[in-house]
Parts: structure tokens; C-alpha cells; sequence
């Protein structure tokens, strides 16, 4: 019976060893999968943080490749502005050459007629010498009629008085002056001359315009210069008058100018006079401001 109670024990202590075992990797077990599930949930928790970085970094790019899109467009803008810009100066260039161009012609036709009429006057002072050294039996009442004949040849009208004069010149360059502008509002420009660009361009005129004055004998006048019309064609004016325009340091509006000169232009073709005043300045004398 003691044989027996002892194997039942021992076989009671086996089967509860073997239940314990059993347990104990049934735990070993478990603490193993949640080990590694632990893991793999870092793992996860790395990747996503990883790919919230990496995201991130992407709307920063994107971001970046907006800013720099943006930029380039400005920048293209800019460039088509400044191309606009030296397009049209090439322009203005292209018909201030042309201009000069047509004057230099002009004034190449007026020296060759100057010098024609020089010829001719020549030539008929050449005859009547020969005539005088000719005739030698010339009495002395021929002699007196012939000097009355000389005092009678056109002098020079006495010049007029300062204060008048200078009134003189100031009106024919508010004449002048006002009617290019009405014309340039008329037909060159859409916004018509405000108050300080034709203030302006008067403060310019009086101050370069018509201080030289010629007697022409042929038409027994005075003859004034430089124009109004002329200093406008050749950029004097505009150049003079932005002196005057606000700051020296703003530029006078281009619209302007192109209108105004476009007109002064058209006006010196149409006159088409015999005016040189190359040859004019080295007889001329100043006018009485």
C-alpha cells in the first residue's frame, strides 16, 4: 500500500511539474509575442514618423517650388517690361534719327539756294562796278543821284526798344508754344498736357528760344531764332524743360514729348523755309530780354 501512495504521488508530482512547465511556456510564450509585438509597434511608430518627416520635407519643397515659380514670374514680367521699354527708346531713337536726317537735308537745300542767291548778288555787284568804271563821263548830278540811289538801299530797321522787344519774343513763344501744344492734344495724344508740363515747357522756351535775331536784307525784317518748333525737333526743349518739371531728378512724360515733336515735326516739313541759322548766328545779335 506504501508502494502505491508513493507512485501516486510521484506521478501527482510529475503531472503537476509537467502543468507547471506547460504553463510556464505557455507564458514564455505570450511574453515573447507581446516582445515582438512591441517591436514591430516601434518599428511602425519609426516608419511613420519617419514618413511625417519625409512629408514635411515635401510641402517644404512644394512650398519652395511655388516661391521660386512665383519669382521667376515676376522676373519674367520685369524682363518684358524692360524689353517694352528699349523697344520703344529704339523707336524714339529710329525717329529722332530720321529727323535729324530730314533737317540735315533741309539745311544742305537752304545752303545750296544761299549760296545761289550769294552768286547772283555777286555777279550783279560785278556788273554795276563794271557799269560805274565804264561810264566815265558820269556828271556830278549823276554822281548825286547815284549816292542819293546808295542811300536809299535797305538798312537795318532801328531795333526796337529793350522792354518791347523782349515782350515781343515772350509772345511769339507763348504763340507759338500754345499752338503745338493744342495741336499735339488734338491729334497726338490721348491725355492732354496737364498744368505743370506745359508750366514747364514754358519756363524752357523763355529761358532757350528766340535769343538770337538776324536782319534778312532781301526781306527787310528781322528774323528770330532758334524756334520753338525747332528746339522741340531737336530735343533742346524737352531736355530744358525737365529742369523745370517737378524734381530735376523726374524725367518729363515721354507721351508728351513724342506727340509735341511729332507735330513740331510735321510744322518744318510744311514751312519749308530758307532759314540757315548756321549762317545766320554769325551775323546775329542777341536780343533785348
Amino acid at each position: 500500500m506504501a508502494e502505491i501512495a508513493s507512485t501516486t504521488a510521484v506521478t501527482a508530482a510529475s503531472a503537476l511539474c509537467a502543468v507547471i512547465v506547460g504553463g510556464l511556456l505557455v507564458y514564455s510564450n505570450r511574453v515573447e509575442q507581446q516582445l515582438i509585438l512591441s517591436s514591430e509597434q516601434k518599428d511602425v511608430e519609426d516608419r511613420l514618423a519617419k514618413l511625417e518627416v519625409l512629408e514635411n520635407n515635401v510641402k517644404k519643397r512644394e512650398e519652395k517650388v511655388k516661391e521660386e515659380s512665383r519669382l521667376l514670374e515676376e522676373r519674367r514680367i520685369s524682363l518684358k517690361q524692360q524689353e517694352d521699354i528699349l523697344r520703344f527708346e529704339r523707336e524714339e531713337l529710329e525717329k529722332r534719327e530720321s529727323a535729324v536726317t530730314e533737317a540735315e537735308a533741309a539745311l544742305k537745300t537752304k545752303e545750296q539756294e544761299l549760296q545761289r542767291r550769294q552768286e547772283e548778288l555777286e555777279k550783279q555787284a560785278a556788273e554795276r562796278d563794271d557799269e560805274k568804271t565804264a561810264d566815265t563821263e558820269i556828271s556830278v548830278d549823276e554822281e548825286d543821284r547815284h549816292d542819293s540811289d546808295a542811300e536809299t538801299i535797305p538798312k537795318p530797321k532801328a531795333e526796337p526798344e529793350s522792354s518791347s522787344e523782349g515782350e515781343k519774343r515772350k509772345q511769339m513763344i507763348d504763340e507759338e508754344l500754345s499752338n503745338l501744344i493744342k495741336e499735339a492734344d488734338e491729334n497726338e495724344l490721348e491725355d492732354p498736357f496737364d498744368e505743370e508740363s506745359i508750366e514747364a515747357l514754358k519756363k524752357a522756351a523763355h529761358k532757350i528760344c528766340y535769343l538770337k535775331k538776324y536782319y534778312d536784307v532781301m526781306k527787310d525784317k528781322f528774323i528770330f531764332f532758334p524756334s520753338v518748333t525747332k528746339s522741340v525737333v531737336d530735343y533742346t526743349l524737352i531736355e530744358e524743360a525737365e529742369k523745370f518739371y517737378y524734381d530735376e531728378d523726374d524725367e518729363y512724360p515721354q507721351d508728351l514729348s513724342i506727340g509735341l515733336r511729332s507735330v513740331a515735326t510735321m510744322r518744318m516739313a510744311e514751312e519749308d523755309d530758307d532759314i540757315d541759322e548756321d549762317y545766320m548766328l554769325a551775323l546775329a545779335q542777341d536780343v533785348e530780354l
